[in-house]
């Protein structure tokens, strides 16, 4: 095989979880010298496929049809998240499991890739040891409140902050530049993030100075899961618990719940348990 073209047009965690079941079919491919060539779209995204151990061309500024009225190959896929949602729920696996099925390879992990070079992160706006808290979601359909909802209402969120503030660490708010600051949280203006720093930025953040991330289902927790991060998950009760839930991650506690329904006094208690465990592996990482 001389050469392939992948498109792959996925907001944040769909992308990441692609990773794996890629450098599979790479790894494979790779003594054959074949020209891998990847279409995505020009947004925030697509710097984190030159980070997923693939050596292939990332593409912004054309279409899959463009691409291949330019240039013949021999292999063209498409990451349809959609496709990898079916064999998800009738095989019963996860996202990154069923992307492997698409692509007819095996793979040892669900963890997501995100290879980062060795320099830390040198941004002095960042405190070490800090709490990352991401509440907002990119899916339309939270944001009216609608299933598959992922986004907890703010004033469920707010005891969870009171709590978080008790350990004494640095709480920054992560989200895009079309998020608002939230009045419930009462945080300063610079403790949110909010499209200020690139997706490799912020891993790097996760890997050098954050201590845990607090997040609903969404492109940080795999983000998080990439740098093995400690997380805790608000993963939405209509979605199975094996479809997106990042596995990868040894330091993930999920807690499945319905945004609209859930008790606050219930998610403050399993926090006050999952928590100071989480923060007590950062700990020992760091020791």
């Amino acid at each position: 095989m001389n050469s392939a073209l992948f498109t792959s047009q996925n907001h944040i965690g769909d992308a990441l979880n692609i990773a794996p079941a890629w450098l599979a079919w790479w790894t494979q491919q790779r003594g054959s010298g074949c020209e891998i060539d990847l279409v995505t779209l020009p947004d925030h995204v697509a710097p984190l496929y030159s980070v997923m151990g693939v050596s292939a061309k990332v593409i912004t500024a054309m279409s899959r049809e463009e691409a291949m009225e330019r240039k013949q190959y021999d292999f063209v896929f498409t990451f349809d998240v959609a496709q990898a949602f079916q064999i998800g729920i009738r095989d019963r696996v996860h996202i990154t499991q069923a992307y492997a099925k698409m692509l007819r390879v095996e793979i040892s992990s669900v963890k997501p890739v995100c290879l980062l070079d060795d320099v830390s992160y040198r941004g002095d706006d960042i405190e070490a040891g800090c709490i990352l808290v991401s509440p907002f979601s990119a899916n339309c359909s939270s944001r009216r409140g609608k299933p598959p909802n992922k986004m907890l209402p703010f004033a469920k969120w707010e005891p969870i902050i009171r709590y978080l503030e008790t350990f004494n660490r640095p709480i920054y708010v992560l989200g895009s530049p079309n998020d608002p600051q939230i009045p419930e949280f009462s945080l300063p203006r610079n403790r949110y993030l909010l499209g200020t720093h690139s997706l490799l930025d912020l891993a790097r953040i996760m890997r050098d100075r954050a201590a845990l991330v607090v997040t609903v289902d969404n492109g940080m927790s795999h983000l998080a899961a990439s740098q093995e991060l400690p997380t805790f998950l608000f993963y939405p009760a209509c979605l199975p618990k094996e479809w997106i839930v990042p596995r990868g991650n040894p330091h993930c506690s999920p807690l499945q719940l319905d945004p609209v329904s859930c008790d606050a006094a219930h998610i403050l208690r399993v926090a006050r348990d999952v928590v100071p465990r989480l923060l007590a592996i950062t700990r020992s990482i760091n020791d």
